[in-house]
């Protein structure tokens, strides 16, 4: 029974591909499954070796990890590949965020099979019910069609992270390590709570250790980490675990000393919540064991009014007060605002602006601009973004030109005109996609 996984190599999602590429590596070779697996950034080399595979005797499957911002220029290129696909008999499945949250447009993409949630149990399981002629329903965490239906065969068990590996090294494949999965704030803009829902679990000090080392052994030395909130690691999300944090920092970085390793905590993919970076003593073990000397965090908004109804769980004072800890403690702060927001007035407008520039001029922070994205799966969805005034955008070029603003909210601001246009062409269907979907 020979299997070929070929995966659509996309730059958005790379890290996520590394997971799943190192999770079936390992369940499938570990239950006796010869198995390849290639990862391709050309999808006309991705078909022409399926079709060879096929040809060969393998059973092919060809996988896509989805963002939501990759659909308009993958919209296409998915329409084709599906149709070569089908005439050689080659399966087409798909993940991810956007998979997740718009399980039925992504299916009527063209793809067999949609993988809802965390992958890493759900694909080697539905691939080795497929190899062993097993009934793939059979499968949870599953949405596909059955007799022209679409159909969710209900939701799969939470991955234990300390079970598969963040990446697979031993193809010469390195990723940051993800030491924290899920959210419990629900911010009403953002994919992760609604993903994986309000919870969220860890990567044990050990596992996390373990996985550096091999990292650092490979030659590489500067380690990142992927999470939602850095401060949260082995806490319930709300309350911090500082002890715990900071024996993951000190262990690492006793650790990468004989590697000449490098810790990078806090920045990108990782990012501290404001009233987490508020805490001195957390702030300290970062100063003491990190490299990075820049530090996210998410604002958001410097009205009132529009964190209170896009659920952040903070107030302006937050912001400012995590700021001025991390500027004690050494580091500057990138701060991530939203603009557009569909409900944002004038008197909003003028309260993000004030914040923003107060910041940036009085606390030396970098804004990190953001145009809104209504992402299936969020309460948002179906919002659209309302463009800011000409003052408003005026001011935020003079950020720029001071070099104290950064970021894509120009490219987003197109992304997010494509998405709004997606849905409404019924290309992206989102959350009312469920009230034909059947639960079996």
């Amino acid at each position: 029974m020979k299997l070929a996984l070929l995966l659509r190599y996309i730059e958005e999602s790379r890290y996520s591909l590394a997971q799943l590429r190192a999770a079936v590596e390992k369940e499938l070779s570990d239950n006796g499954f010869h198995v390849l697996v290639r990862s391709y950034k050309d999808p006309s080399n991705m078909l022409r070796d399926g079709v060879n595979l096929q040809a060969k005797g393998y059973s092919v499957f060809i996988g896509y990890s989805l963002l939501t911002t990759v659909i308009p220029k993958l919209r296409m290129e998915i329409e084709r590949v599906s149709e070569v696909a089908g005439e050689h008999g080659i399966h087409l499945v798909a993940g991810g965020p956007h998979a997740t949250g718009d399980p039925l447009g992504t299916l009527r993409l063209g793809f067999q099979a949609v993988f809802h949630g965390e992958s890493e149990e759900t694909l080697p399981d539905y691939l080795r019910h497929y190899l062993e002629g097993d009934d793939v329903l059979k499968v949870k965490g599953v949405v596909t069609w059955d007799g022209g239906r679409p159909v969710y065969t209900g939701r799969q068990r939470r991955v234990d992270l300390d079970k598969y590996p963040p990446f697979p090294y031993w193809e010469g494949i390195y990723a940051p390590i993800e030491i924290t999965r899920g959210c419990v704030w629900g911010c009403r803009y953002c994919e992760v709570p609604y993903m994986h829902g309000a919870v969220i679990k860890h990567r044990s000090i050990e596992t996390v250790v373990y996985y550096a080392k091999i990292f650092w052994q490979s030659g590489r030395r500067d380690l990142r980490f992927i999470t939602p909130n850095a401060f949260s690691y082995l806490s319930d999300g709300r309350e911090m675990n500082i002890r715990g944090l900071c024996d993951l920092l000190e262990t690492l970085y006793k650790a990468g000393r004989s590697f000449k390793g490098r810790i990078f905590m806090g920045s990108f993919p990782s990012e501290i919540r404001p009233e987490h970076a508020c805490v001195d003593e957390a702030v300290r073990c970062l100063q003491k064991t990190v490299s990075n000397k820049n530090i996210i965090i998410g604002a958001q908004s410097g009205s009132e009014r529009i964190l209170s109804l896009i659920n952040r769980g903070h107030d302006v004072e937050t912001v400012i007060n995590a700021v001025e800890t991390l500027n004690k403690h050494g580091f500057r702060a990138d701060v991530d605002f939203i603009y557009a927001l569909p409900f944002e007035e004038e008197e909003d407008l003028s309260d993000t602006l004030r914040l923003t520039e107060k910041l940036a001029y009085s606390y030396n922070a970098r804004i990190h601009a953001h145009y809104f994205l209504p992402l299936p799966g969020t309460p948002l969805e179906s919002f659209e973004p309302k463009d800011p005034p000409e003052w408003f955008v005026k001011r935020l070029f003079k950020l720029l030109g001071k070099g104290r603003l950064y970021g894509d909210w120009l490219k987003q601001k197109e992304l997010s005109r494509q998405i709004v246009d997606l849905r409404r062409k019924g290309v992206i269907i989102g959350l009312k996609g469920w009230r034909v979907i059947r639960r079996i």
